[in-house]
């Protein structure tokens, strides 16, 4: 078997990694789908309430919220329903081919959009501040592969 390049390694770790964050999203989107369509469904059962005290009392409470009303008249806890049935966590099997080799087999850059950063940032001084020793020296920087979403949550 060949040796494996540098390139070619780095390639199947941002696929890796790739594939496991579009795995862990789709579960997100899959979660948050159900309980929205569960909100829409509860929605609907406590529309039934406001409706009675309406018919009872003579009275005009709103049933419900306009954000409630705009989703559930839009059919959308349908239409989650329905693409969620049509697909299934993992359907897409992925068949990881060889990378070839390419770049004649050196890293590419680095890339903050896989969550990488620059292993080290080049100081400009010989100071004691800065902790470097000369002109042209590297001061260590922490990686941060962290992928966040907006809620600051990865599950």
């Amino acid at each position: 078997m060949a040796t494996r390049t540098l390139y070619q390694k780095q390639a199947d770790k941002r696929t890796k990694t790739a594939l496991k964050l579009r795995a862990r999203r789709d579960a997100k989107a899959r979660k948050y789908a159900t309980a929205l369509v569960s909100a829409l469904a509860g929605a609907a059962d406590a529309k039934a309430r406001p409706d009675r005290i309406n018919l009872l009392y003579g009275v005009d409470i709103s049933t419900e919220t306009l954000l409630v009303h705009d989703l559930r008249t839009a059919g959308l806890a349908g239409t989650l329903t329905g693409t969620m049935a049509a697909s299934t966590p993992g359907e897409e099997v992925q068949f990881l081919n060889p990378t070839a080799d390419g770049n004649g087999g050196a890293l590419l850059a680095l890339e903050a959009l896989f969550g990488e950063l620059a292993a080290a940032i080049p100081t400009t001084g010989g100071g004691t501040a800065s902790g470097s020793t000369g002109p042209g020296t590297t001061a260590p920087v922490a990686h941060d592969v962290t992928l966040n979403g907006p809620d600051a949550s990865d599950r």
